[in-house]
C-alpha cells in the first residue's frame, strides 16, 4: 500500500528583529528573497547593508530587515539554529554560483 504523506509542521512563530551588532560571522540566517525564506550565513557589515552567503556559494548585501534567524523543525518545535552546522541543508554547493538577486 502506497504511504501517508508526513503532515507539514507549522510556520515558525514571529521573530524579534535582528540587532546588528549580535551578529558574527558564520552565524546562520535566513533571508526574504522571491517570496520565501532562504538559509545564508552571515559574512559581515558591507557598505549597503549586510553581507551573506548561500550554500551555494552565492554572495550578496542586504538590509538587515530582510534577515531573520535561521530556524529548524525538530520535533515537535521549532528552534533557533546558532551554528551553522544546525542548519545546512545538505553538502551541495555549486561553483561560481552568480550573486543573489535582492530586490
Amino acid at each position: 500500500p502506497p504511504r501517508k504523506p508526513l503532515p507539514l509542521p507549522p510556520a515558525p512563530p514571529p521573530h524579534h528583529p535582528l540587532v546588528a551588532s549580535e551578529l558574527v560571522a558564520g552565524m546562520p540566517l535566513e533571508l526574504f528573497l522571491n517570496g520565501g525564506w532562504w538559509l545564508v550565513s552571515y559574512v559581515g557589515k558591507a557598505r549597503g547593508g549586510h553581507s551573506v552567503s548561500s550554500p551555494y556559494g552565492a554572495h550578496n548585501q542586504v538590509p538587515l530587515k530582510r534577515l531573520r534567524p535561521a530556524w529548524a523543525w525538530r520535533s515537535p518545535e521549532w528552534q533557533v539554529c546558532t551554528a551553522p552546522a544546525e542548519a545546512e541543508p545538505g553538502e551541495a554547493k555549486a561553483a561560481g554560483a552568480a550573486p543573489m538577486e535582492v530586490e
